[in-house]
């Protein structure tokens, strides 16, 4: 059975995006489980180069730095697996119903109120066979106002009602994340 990360978070204020920094940390050598942490992004970015801006305080915007050892063609799977944690987290959390829309949204409300909740964003650098490491981007909208969140989004205050705070998402989504891995792992991808 593969070990479960150990998960040592940098904490920032404010920066232009958590993947950028996590690239950094990443190409510099930091071990796999080093989690960058913003309370503000300035310039972060969802699939298809769209932005994803997070107000001060109101979302959790996080990159995780992973070194998997399995085949690059392995890594197809791996955002649903982050898209599972995210969802599991969140409904530990809200006690809602929580979806997933591949490949990289969370999606919450009823049909057909259903919105956007959460993306997640991955990039890998890949040597050969061999995997590098992978960055793995978690924007969660957890207390942004609706006037706030762009046409089809959501937060878990305005789908639920309950006000979650970043430090709380990541501590449930760390928790989830690091189950849904080592099985992951454990399956080879």
């Amino acid at each position: 059975m593969t070990a479960t990360p150990r998960w040592v978070v940098q904490h920032y204020p404010t920066l232009s995006s958590t993947m950028d920094r996590a690239g950094i940390f990443a190409r510099a050598g930091a071990p796999e489980g080093t989690v960058v942490v913003s309370d503000e992004q300035t310039a972060g970015r969802g699939r298809s180069g769209r932005t994803w801006h997070s107000p001060p305080g109101t979302s959790l915007s996080a990159t995780l730095v992973l070194r998997p050892d399995v085949p690059p063609l392995a890594l197809a799977t791996l955002p649903l697996m982050a898209g599972i944690a995210v969802a599991e987290a969140l409904e530990s959390l809200t006690g809602a119903s929580v979806h997933l829309k591949w490949p990289n949204d969370v999606w919450m409300g009823s049909d057909p109120e259903r919105r956007k909740l959460a993306g997640i964003l991955l990039t890998s650098a890949i040597s050969g066979q061999q995997v590098n490491h992978v960055l793995c981007g978690v924007g969660v909208n957890l207390t942004v106002a609706l006037d706030q969140l762009p046409p089809g989004g959501t937060s878990v205050l305005v789908a639920t009602g309950r006000a979650v705070s970043p430090r709380d998402m990541l501590d449930a989504l760390l928790e989830t994340f690091a189950d849904r891995y080592r099985a992951y792992l454990d399956a080879g991808g």
